[in-house]
């Protein structure tokens, strides 16, 4: 299996309405957001809802998350 660049990756993601891929270095935590506009938004127990794939590079990224100072950079747990 070949590792796609960056730019497929995003287009891939863009053209099938998923999240953008985590990114070198970034830290933080992941949260998930849920929503209907219609009726309440329903997850049942044992359900999956979601799935990241990780993939190791040949080579160190030219730009990393952490170097362009992303706004999720370091984000902490939401407050309920």
């Amino acid at each position: 299996m070949s590792i796609k660049s960056d730019k497929w990756i995003r287009r891939m993601a863009a053209s099938h309405g998923m999240i953008d891929p985590f990114e070198p270095e970034w830290e933080g935590y992941v949260t998930l957001e849920f929503s209907n506009t219609t009726l309440p938004a329903r997850i049942y127990a044992n359900e999956g809802v979601a799935q990241g794939v990780f993939f190791e590079a040949d080579e160190a990224c030219e730009t990393s998350y952490k170097d362009h100072k992303g706004k999720h950079q370091g984000q902490t747990l939401p407050k309920i």
